[in-house]
Formats: structure tokens, sequence, C-alpha cells
């Protein structure tokens, strides 16, 4: 069958939009659909020319769409047995090529992670489908998701793709960036070429017959399906089998078909261990179980024999770390192995498909979801087609990563404690703002550059932006630029830093405001603080409405997630006090220590390395108490319960808090839950210091009683103005540093008549 021009012409025009009723619109409607119905033809004629007794024309695309007229009409084919697979040989035409191709058609699904890395698998099958084909290379084309389809004289042939090792490296980096990527192979013909055969539709068969092979092992390996004896209630779990603590424990529980745990003694009623008991007794027969070892891989995979245990015989007894793991489940170890397969990605939470809580910390049980099951257990068995490339950035938890940037500040000379930097570091996994208050002199700003420095985020790389703020900034265009009398947009600092943080979101970028309230933060900060809270999940990613439409910087810039910006501020005669607005949308971190006489830090100058840490280790897991609630009920309950405390005292002045504060002062905590970073009054003593008591000042007698009550709540005792009986409540109060705040408060107050946070 020959094709004439016709098929192109069609789409050989500068206005695409298609009113009924316009001028000119039946004559239109007329050509496009004479087009169409021609195009459907041609494809139907292709396949029977093909010869395949599977492959069927499975969908085209209405000639318009919403309106507007298409710009191409594409077809999809697929094997009769698998039309729900995305997978499918495409067939397409626009106004100068037609091409048969390889395709994807599930877009970018989340849910379909595995499927479409399965998909992408016939790169894995191509020195065998040229054998076995006879394909000739040159004719074949090579091109991704990403490139246009305007651009096809650009596409590599498959000749050049087999060639070149830095192309093949560059599309398996592409593919494995957030796994929402595909590769295309395929056959494109111009339209002269196509006008010039007098039965092109046999080389349309021929294209086909070709792609079938590889389309074959393309959707077998996506077609496979749960367990047909699957029921909705079936889940999947990922468990620490303890491996890296002493290997005997997962030898032991494949002898004796178990995945087992135990309580630490002295921690029973930790939190972290009974958030993991509440789990194991929620695994039902049935459910599937991932093996792990933290960092170092998968060991195994299996099925749930017996529901939650605690195993009586001392013979079954598995003896590690000084105690019994005697809690367990039964479990069919289908597959096991002797040492970790190690994960070499750089998203191993996507990847593994943990659901809610994405925090690993020392935690022991994670639900996963059925793509992070198959994942694993294609891992696993050793078949998993697109290799995981080795990631250069290491795979830490975040209490390594916080040792390990406590080790290089202290390298450098500067006395920060690890609780301090363990602070530090919570307070922005929680928000990502953070402002830096204390004297002149001891060191907030280094402390911020050798904090970025030690992962990775210097100002050569650009992932380190300090901006000095001046005094005479009264509105956001300062920082993010302006249109200037030309009409042309002038970025500022702060949006240079947005867009090579977009180019690169596996990466943290930090910029330091230094001296933020020389000016008045609200006036020049505004619009950065009302998009920071717009944040919100869409398809399983982070997002915020836009910062500077593209009327104005001919884009839409929103604030990327990876981006985390601190402030330093002085509390002095040339300086602006922030308002409630700022306050709550931030932890203001107190830096007043100082102990001239300690040097001990000094003897410790050996040179640390820094490393290059991903964004993962930053990005926050949560933006609402609903997205950690489920799973944590009983903490967010506690947490909520001392707040809720905290909040009626402070009511009497007009000086409560929102939900905001509530919810983040709940992430707070719990991210140190999971990376056992502080104790648990401890870490809440920070939050209160960091997010409650800045909101304080006033003259009156009600701010005095307000503060006396904190006192009061917080150490058990009757705020006394003897600084003897203060020091004594202060060591056996609950909240020691928030109490030491209070008591500078309510002397300022009684001294000079007004007290605030910021006064000192």
């Amino acid at each position: 069958m020959k094709i004439d021009a016709h098929s192109f012409e069609v789409f050989d025009r500068d206005n695409f939009i298609y009113r009924k009723g316009a001028e000119g619109s039946e004559k239109v409607k007329k050509d496009y659909v004479s087009a169409w119905h021609q195009w459907k033809n041609i494809v139907e004629t292709g396949v029977e020319e093909c010869g395949s007794t599977d492959l069927v024309v499975e969908n085209t695309e209405h000639w318009q769409n919403s309106g507007s007229l298409r710009r191409r009409f594409w077809t999809r084919i697929k094997d009769s047995n698998y039309k729900s697979s995305p997978s499918c040989i495409a067939a397409m035409i626009s106004k100068d090529n037609l091409r048969i191709y390889l395709e994807w058609h599930g877009y970018k699904n989340e849910k379909l992670i595995e499927e479409r890395r399965q998909h992408n698998s016939w790169l894995d099958h191509v020195s065998d489908w040229i054998k076995e084909k006879n394909i000739n290379i040159k004719e074949f084309k090579v091109w991704t998701d990403s490139d246009n389809d305007e651009a096809y004289e650009k596409y590599i042939t498959l000749q050049d793709y087999l060639a070149d090792q830095n192309k093949q490296e560059s599309i398996n980096e592409y593919l494995g960036r957030d796994n929402k990527h595909w590769v295309r192979v395929g056959k494109v013909f111009t339209k002269p070429i196509v006008l010039e055969h007098g039965n092109f539709t046999a080389e349309i068969g021929v294209a086909i017959t070709e792609l079938e092979w590889l389309y074959n092992k393309s959707v077998s390996a996506v077609a496979y399906k749960e367990d047909p004896n699957n029921n909705s209630n079936q889940k999947y779990w990922l468990f620490n089998v303890g491996y890296a603590i002493d290997p005997t424990v997962w030898q032991n529980s494949q002898q004796f078909e178990v995945a087992a745990m135990q309580y630490e003694y002295g921690r029973e009623n930790n939190a972290s261990v009974t958030r993991n008991i509440n789990l194991l007794k929620k695994i039902s027969v049935g459910d599937y179980i991932v093996a792990y070892s933290g960092k170092s891989g998968f060991l195994g995979y299996g099925k749930v024999t017996k529901p939650f245990f605690e195993e009586t015989d001392p013979d079954k007894f598995i003896h590690a770390t000084g105690a019994h793991w005697r809690q367990r489940v039964g479990v069919n170890w289908l597959k096991a192995m002797d040492n970790p397969i190690p994960y070499r990605g750089s998203n191993f939470t996507n990847d593994v498909g943990i659901i809610g809580n994405s925090v690993m910390g020392s935690s022991t049980i994670f639900e996963i979801s059925y793509d992070g099951f198959s994942f694993t257990r294609s891992l696993i068995d050793g078949t998993l087609p697109i290799k995981i490339k080795e990631n250069p950035r290491p795979l830490l938890t975040q209490k390594e990563v916080v040792n390990h940037i406590f080790t290089y500040i202290k390298s450098k000379g500067f006395n920060y404690s690890l609780e301090e930097v363990a602070n530090l570091f919570l307070s922005i996994k929680t928000k990502p703002f953070v402002i830096l208050s204390g004297i002149s002199g001891t060191g907030k700003t280094k402390m911020v550059q050798w904090f970025a420095e030690s992962v990775g985020a210097t100002e050569e790389n650009g992932q380190f932006t300090l901006i000095p703020i001046r005094p005479d900034w009264n509105d956001g265009s300062d920082l993010l630029g302006y249109v200037d009398i030309k009409g042309e947009f002038k970025p500022g600092p702060l949006t240079k830093v947005i867009g090579d943080a977009e180019e690169n979101p596996d990466l943290p970028f930090f910029v330091l405001l230094d001296e933020m309230n020389l000016a008045r933060v609200e006036h020049y900060f505004s619009d950065i603080l009302s998009v920071m809270e717009s944040r919100k999940w869409l398809e399983g990613k982070m997002i915020t409405t836009t910062l500077l439409p593209k009327e104005t910087a001919k884009r839409d810039i929103k604030l990327p997630t990876n981006l985390y910006i601190l402030g330093t501020v002085n509390m002095d005669e040339t300086t602006h006090p922030f308002s409630k607005k700022v306050l709550d949308r931030a932890n203001t971190i107190e830096f007043n220590r100082v102990d001239l006489a300690d040097l001990s830090f000094l003897s410790e100058l050996e040179d640390i390395e820094p490393l290059d840490v991903s964004n993962n280790v930053f990005q926050s897991s949560y933006l609402h108490l609903k997205d950690l609630y489920k799973g944590n009920e009983e903490f967010v309950m506690r947490v909520t319960k001392e707040l809720e405390n905290i909040n009626k005292i402070l009511q009497q002045a007009n000086a409560h808090f929102g939900y905001r504060v509530r919810d983040e002062i709940s992430f707070y905590l719990y991210y140190n839950q999971n990376s056992d970073f502080l104790e648990e009054n401890h870490a809440m003593d920070h939050c209160i210091l960091q997010k409650i008591l800045p909101r304080i000042n006033g003259s009156d007698q009600r701010t005095e009683q307000l503060l006396k009550d904190l006192y009061l709540s917080f150490t058990g005792r009757v705020y006394s103005n003897q600084d003897e009986n203060n020091r004594t409540d202060l060591k056996e109060g609950k909240y020691p540093k928030s109490s030491a705040k209070i008591v500078e408060m309510i002397r300022r107050l009684q001294e000079d008549g007004f007290t605030s946070f910021w006064v000192s």
C-alpha cells in the first residue's frame, strides 16, 4: 500500500487550535478525519503484513484533543495477551517523518516504577536481538523520552550507540536518575523516503516484525503478576535481620525459619522498640518479607507462615548482643543469601518503596510497596535488567552523617558540641529555614559554611552561597531579581542558586543570608516565606507554588526541595526584630555559649575529607502531621499532649502557637528518635527553646506570670529570685536549657521593665 502526501501535509500548519463552527473549521475537520482514517488503515495493513498472529492495533489517538488538533497521529500495537501492559510497539506520523519504535505509554506514573524499569530491559537483550533477527544496526535509531519528536535528525543510530561507551553510560544514568524515564529504539523514515516507496506498508510490516522479538522480551518482563492467591490484605515488609550486628542472627533465622528481633535490655519502653514490636504484630500469614542489613544490602525474601510469637524453647533462642532474639514471625525463606547483595543506587527509599516513614535511622521494620518488593526480589535473584550504577555518594545513616559533620567542623578548629551539630541537622531537616542568633564572634557564619562544606557543598561548586543582606533592602527584588527598564529580567542571587538546584535535584544546596535582620525580614523575604508554606505532595514529590511567574522571569520559578536557607542574626541597635510570622516558620538556634579557656579542640586538627552526601539525607519526609501519624499514633499523641500543656500556659498572654509549630516539633522529635541523637526530653528542650520561647515578649504582669508558670512546668519548682535555688532547679528540671532562658527573661523583665527572647 502506497502512502500519499496528504498523510503528512495535514500536520503542516501553524495553527493547531480547532474551534467547531469557526470559518473554515469544516474543511479542517474533513482533512483531519480523512487523514486519520487513512492512517489507521495504514497501520492495520502494516500489522497484517508483519505476519504476526499475536499483535493487534490496540488504539490510535483521536484526531483532536480538547479543541487542539493533533500535531501527529500515534498508534499502539500490542500483543493481544498483554493489552494492559504499558509496553508497546508504536507507530507515529507527523508532518515530516513516520516512525515505528518500541515505546512505553505509562508516562511517569509513580506506581509503575518497577514496570518501567523492566520495560527498559530491552537494552540487555540488544546483542541477542541483533543476532536472532539479523538486524541492520545502521537502520535503527535510539532516543529517550526527553528527546523531542522534531529533533529526529539528531537521534543516534543503534550502531553509534553500541560503539560509544560514554553514550551507553549516559543513558543508563539518565534511566536511573529517578526511575521515571525510558529509552526508545526504532526506525525513523523521512517524508521523501515514504512517498517514493511504492508499498510502504510492507516496510512498516518489516519494522514491526523486527521489533516484535525485542518487544516480547520487554512485555514478558513487565507482565508478571502478584501471587494469584493474593488477597487485598497482603502486605510486603522490609525487615532488618541483624546481619550487621552478628551474622549468626541471620543464619539462625534461616535454620528456625523465622524473622527475629529482640527487646534491648533497659529499653523495653523506648518508643522505637515499641514501634517495631507493634509493626511485628501487624505482619500476617501470607505477607512477604525482604531480609536486609542496613546499607550493606539484601539477604533474601520469604513468605510469612506464622504470626507474631515469642519463642519459649531455649534451644531455639538466638543469642547475640548479650540478649535472646525471641520476638519473631515464622517465614518460609524462598531465597536466602550467605552475604548481602549490595544496593548501588542513589534513591534507596524510592527504589525499595518505603511506605509512610522514609527515615531509615535505626528502625528495624518497614512496610514497602509491591513495586519495592519486586525490585528487591529482582536484585536478590540477579534478574534486574538495568544494572544499578555504582553511586559515588556513600550510603550513610543520618547519624553517620552528623558524626562526620561534627568531626569535620572540629578539625577546622571550631568548638561546637555533637549535640549542637545534631540540633542544627534536625532543624534543617524539619524545615528548610533556620535562623542562627547570638553574640558577634561565636562563629555562626563559619558554622554554616563548614557544615555545608563537610557534605560536599562549597562556593566553588555552587552548592553553598553566602548572600550579605543590605540595610536598604525593602522588597524581594534585591534577593530574587527584577525587570529592568528594557523589560529584561535580571536574576537576583537567590534566583541563580534556585536554577542550579533545579538542575541538580540529588544534591543539597545551602544559602546563608548573613546578618539577615539588617533589613526588615518581612519586607524582602515575605514572598519566600509564603511559598515555603505552600509545599505539598504531588505524585509522590514535594512541590511549591510559583515564586516568580514566567511573565516576570520568562519561566515559572518555584522553590526546589533541595534548597536550604539559613540566616545569621545579631540583636543590637542596628538590627530589626522578627515578627511572629517569621519565627513561626523557622527554628531559631542561639549560639551564645563561650568558653575561652577550653582549648582541647585545638589538639585534634587532623585533616578530614568532605563527603559527597545526597539530598535525601536532608530532605524532609513530612509536611503535615497526618503524614507521620499512621503507624506512630502513640508517639504523636504523647508529643501533642506535652505541647498542649505548654500552650495552655501561653494562652494567658495570647502567646500560644498554632498547628504549624506543633507539626514541626513533632517532625523534629521523630527524626531525632529514629536516629537516636538525643534523649527525648533533651530534644524537646531544644524545640521549646527554638520554636516557642522566641515568640514571648512583653512588659506587663501577665508576661512575668506566664514565664513563671512555664518555669514551674519545666522544673517542677516555683521560681525563686535566689540564683542558688534556680541553679538547683535547672539541674534537676525536665528542660534545663529552656528553663535557664526563662530565668534570664524574668530577670530582664524585673530589671528593665521589658523582656524578650532576644534581650540578654
